[in-house]
């Protein structure tokens, strides 16, 4: 489904699920439990996102988690669902963001605190390439904003951004469009 979570009207956001009850659980156990072996189902979901979506094929750039979170888990999740997701389409990942040093984590934090956390929070490597961002879970659309601002400062081309699930809406950040039925 599309939805609008977004300071950037451009960016347009696929999300497989709502972020609630089993969706919750499997996503928590993925990538806080070392449930390793849930990748490659949960790359199988993200590719049907992204056939849906309609993008055409485009470099897959994973929203990097934050460093303490990677040494904490062991690895960044994120980067390995884009990998596996981008092996099934027949499409390329590469890691075009890093952390620009320590970043708190967004969960918890009201939407003000994620916005202006999310600020400053990345850089990227210069190019051209078309780009969709791969991210786990949006809640308010701040990381997805601030990476894809990021990457579009350094030249590439953000088509859009493709996520397994989407927080249930707790306040308005959402407008339908009443022509389309469609959430933005």
């Amino acid at each position: 489904m599309l939805i609008r979570r977004s300071s950037c009207e451009w960016l347009e956001t696929w999300v497989g699920a709502t972020y609630e009850a089993e969706v919750s659980n499997i996503i928590l156990a993925w990538k806080d439990h070392a449930a390793a072996h849930l990748t490659n189902p949960l790359a199988r979901s993200l590719a049907s996102v992204v056939s849906k979506s309609g993008f055409d094929p485009s470099i897959l750039a994973p929203v990097p988690s934050a460093p303490g979170a990677v040494r904490k888990r062991g690895f960044d999740h994120t980067a390995n669902l884009a990998k596996a997701t981008s092996k099934l389409l027949g499409w390329r990942t590469q890691r075009l963001l890093s952390h620009r040093g320590a970043a708190t984590d967004q969960v918890g934090l009201t939407v003000d605190q994620r916005l202006h956390n999310a600020k400053g929070r990345y850089f990227a490597a210069i190019g051209v390439e078309p780009v969709i961002l791969v991210d786990d879970v949006v809640t308010t659309g701040a990381t997805l904003d601030e990476a894809a601002n990021v990457l579009q400062n350094s030249g590439h081309q953000v088509v859009g951004a493709v996520c397994l699930a989407h927080t249930p809406k707790r306040i308005n950040f959402d407008k339908t469009l009443p022509q389309t039925g469609r959430n933005y």
